[in-house]
């Protein structure tokens, strides 16, 4: 394990010591997680400042507990927020409650180019307030993958007005939609071009 309290340069906070700091900029915390997977979130969110901006701090709920799963592996991460000096990003405020769901949908675009497995809100109840990443599974797209298919139809809905069901299922009309709007993304390097493409949209929203 290795400890940290800055990724990609930017301070990490921690912000759930009450249930009123959750939405706030928290306060300076230090955490940890496993090399390699420190290096995977340095890329990740060194890309978010290339593609969008660099943020002054990054809210999380925690990286390594002391328990089972990927989490206690140090192989996973709770991101609940971004700041910026003119903007903030808040997992259950801008995605759960639709303040901003184009930037929301643009940052996980950018999670998904670094980590297989990423869960937001639409995915089930416990994940309205953030956004859990691990490396569970290969970066790419995957048509069985109910995360990713939910991803797909609610990003194609919001930067494209697809008007799909967000059930993740992967079907005839998801699949057009796909289709005609990102091409053909089973092969990796589409797939990360175009999630590129909306994490420049979802910032352009700012």
């Amino acid at each position: 394990m290795v400890t940290f309290d800055r990724l990609a340069g930017v301070p990490t906070h921690y912000d759930r010591t009450t249930a009123a700091e959750y939405g706030t900029r928290g306060h300076p915390a230090t955490f940890q997680c496993g090399a390699q997977f420190k290096k995977k979130l340095d890329a990740t969110f060194a890309d978010v400042w290339t593609l969008m901006r660099q943020a002054e701090v990054i809210t999380t709920a925690g990286a390594y507990v002391a328990r089972a799963g990927m989490h206690g592996q140090g192989r996973a991460f709770d991101l609940d927020g971004l700041f910026w000096d003119h903007r903030e990003f808040v997992t259950f405020r801008d995605g759960y409650q639709g303040r901003n769901r184009k930037l929301y949908y643009g940052v996980e675009a950018v999670l998904r180019r670094h980590f297989g497995t990423v869960l937001d809100f639409n995915y089930n109840a416990d994940h309205l307030d953030h956004f859990h990443m691990d490396d569970s599974a290969a970066v790419g797209f995957r048509p069985g993958s109910k995360s990713l298919v939910l991803f797909v139809q609610a990003a194609l809905n919001e930067f494209y007005a697809a008007g799909l069901a967000v059930d993740g299922i992967y079907g005839p009309k998801t699949r057009a939609a796909l289709a005609r709007h990102a091409g053909n993304v089973t092969a990796l390097p589409a797939w990360l071009a175009w999630l590129a493409d909306l994490a420049r949209m979802g910032w352009a929203h700012v």
